[in-house]
């Protein structure tokens, strides 16, 4: 594991970082990173912590196919569905991903925004284990007692609906054969 946290680093020119090759797990957290680009040297990341940088995007990182847990807390991350990409073409077998405190991710925002979000990544990333530090089992079986709630509440809805016997004639009987109108109003009453 190397950890080079706090350090106010942009870049690894000055920093031995050793062989990258045996990195397994690096954390990066509260640097000034804005690029991914140097992490090439590190191909066997299992684990990457780019927490409290300034990210934007991740069109520059290189294939990391071994990743299993990225968190990047706290960037500027804004494009959901670029970061989707980026990410899925970059390090596609993810088990683990955390993006609060980013401009694409409401999670402290709105409930039904936030439902939205979580749906878009698990369908892209099917085999999570857990979404901004919460484990995907636990979120689905939440949205299965949600939908099973809303689902019940329309059955009780439904079953309350009484039809009155006397309403149910469709067709529509009349005394007089001829309408009569405004016969019993003048003109300017009208």
């Amino acid at each position: 594991m190397l950890t080079l946290v706090g350090q106010n680093l942009q870049t690894f020119k000055n920093k031995d970082v050793g062989t990258g090759a045996n990195v397994l797990h690096l954390d990066l957290t509260c640097n000034c990173f804005t690029s991914g680009k140097e992490l090439s040297v590190f191909p066997n990341l299992r684990t990457l912590v780019l927490d409290d940088n300034q990210l934007e995007d991740l069109s520059d990182f290189p294939v990391l196919k071994h990743l299993e847990t990225f968190s990047a807390n706290k960037n500027n991350l804004c494009n959901l569905d670029q970061f989707l990409d980026d990410a899925f073409d970059r390090f596609g077998k993810l088990k683990n991903l955390s993006l609060l405190k980013n401009p694409l991710n409401p999670y402290f925002e709105d409930e039904h925004k936030y439902s939205v979000y979580r749906d878009k990544v698990l369908d892209r990333f099917p085999n999570l284990k857990t979404l901004d530090g919460c484990a995907v089992e636990i979120i689905m079986k939440d949205v299965a007692a949600k939908r099973k709630a809303e689902e019940e509440k329309y059955e009780t809805i439904k079953a309350n609906i009484v039809v009155d016997e006397k309403y149910k004639d469709t067709q529509v009987k009349s005394v007089k054969t001829k309408s009569e109108g405004n016969r019993y109003l003048k003109n300017h009453q009208l």
